[in-house]
């Protein structure tokens, strides 16, 4: 196990960076445009820091995952869950994948490279941590976030929904406070260990 990853070491060298635009800001209060402003820039920068995460944590396994069978044909959880996911969307007619032939299909290291090229334009095309988010990026490579941490899932969706609420609207106020949006981000992070610990789960596999 390597698990704390340098992805999550990363994540709290960047939640630690962005806390840095909060200075001067009251705790629990905003009594200015500029301490609103602040906040909302800290959910923005955190939201980016943790969305970042999750995308390399999704493409770390894919690519731990391929060199495994690389080296010694080792088939794991990750390389089962993208076969089946990339099967499922052969024949979803609704899905903008490119039909294979059957030839293709029948050469399981041909097979696996393109279902492992269509999942990283998937984690290319990704823009959010809500809960649709998190299964387009991490079901494919076997990682279902709902069974490790239900409570993170749902957090993670939340916070996702507060940064969209940011994004979409202008507001030069907002019902968040520094300590509010730091202790969002300081449990997150602290839960995203386990997401971290089942990446290395599902590589060993």
């Amino acid at each position: 196990m390597v698990s704390p990853t340098i992805h999550y070491k990363k994540l709290l060298s960047s939640l630690k960076e962005a806390k840095r635009i909060l200075s001067h800001v009251p705790n629990t209060y905003c009594d200015s445009t500029y301490h609103h402003l602040k906040v909302q820039s800290y959910v923005f920068l955190s939201h980016a820091a943790i969305e970042e995460y999750i995308e390399d944590i999704a493409l770390y396994v894919l690519a731990e995952s391929i060199l495994k069978y690389k080296n010694n044909e080792h088939i794991n959880k990750c390389l089962l869950s993208l076969i089946v996911f990339e099967t499922v969307y052969q024949f979803d007619e609704n899905t903008p994948r490119k039909s294979l032939k059957l030839e293709v299909v029948e050469n399981f290291s041909t097979f696996v490279h393109i279902a492992k090229k269509s999942h990283e334009t998937e984690v290319g095309n990704n823009n959010g941590i809500k809960i649709e988010n998190q299964k387009k990026l991490l079901l494919p490579i076997g990682v279902d976030l709902e069974r490790v941490d239900l409570n993170l899932a749902n957090s993670l969706d939340a916070f996702g929904a507060a940064r969209g609420g940011i994004a979409h609207k202008f507001k030069t106020k907002t019902k968040e406070t520094k300590s509010s949006v730091l202790a969002s981000t300081k449990q997150i992070s602290k839960d995203l260990r386990q997401l971290d610990e089942e990446a290395e789960s599902v590589i060993a596999s």
